[in-house]
């Protein structure tokens, strides 16, 4: 039901590139630099017409890990490493993002008749013989930032990584808000 995602650990060069992007908050896959015939996420031998990733598996880390305010990346963060909860008071996500994830699978996995397959109810449903579809990370986080958010742990103008995940959680809004109230009182004083 939910599309399943695999995690790559990144090779030491891949980790060393990430590091030096220092406070940006976005790094360009194309920035990513392997010696020739090698994953560029994870180093292994390219095989075939490979010219830069090994698998699907490296391409969705690695983009996770270079867009962190992504959708994708915000919700693979809160399902599993936060195991669905808010980092800072942990209240839990799990219930209703389950009903979420349960009202767009039924409704991509809609079967239409044969007879209505025009394009406008075509992209409303599914016919039978067609292969059954996941609900992607990034629709179940888009259009979610008033419910949850990205947040730096160590705020970026005060020295925190811009990209680096030990430094990134998800919390909801209102933690958020708290956390921001706070960090600026403290600055003034």
């Amino acid at each position: 039901m939910l599309e399943k995602l695999e995690f790559t650990e990144p090779c030491e060069r891949a980790r060393l590139q990430f590091e030096n992007c220092g406070s940006r908050r976005y790094m360009p896959l194309s920035d990513l630099k392997a010696p020739k015939g090698h994953c560029v996420w994870c180093d292994k031998k390219l095989k075939g017409r490979q010219q830069r990733w090994c698998s699907p598996s490296c391409v969705s880390s690695a983009q996770r890990r270079a867009a962190p305010q992504n959708p994708a990346a915000k919700i693979f963060r809160l399902i599993h490493l936060q195991n669905w909860a808010c980092k800072a008071c942990g209240l839990s996500f799990e219930e209703s993002m389950r009903k979420d994830i349960r009202a767009r699978y039924e409704k991509l996995n809609r079967i239409i008749d044969e007879k209505e397959k025009s394009s406008w109810v075509r992209r409303y449903g599914r016919l039978a013989t067609d292969p059954e579809e996941k609900v992607s990370y990034y629709w179940l986080g888009s259009n979610t930032g008033d419910i949850h958010q990205t947040d730096h742990i160590i705020p970026i103008h005060k020295g925190g990584a811009g990209i680096d995940p030990a430094n990134l959680q998800t919390i909801c809004t209102d933690c958020h808000k708290l956390k921001s109230i706070e960090e600026r009182r403290r600055g003034r004083i």
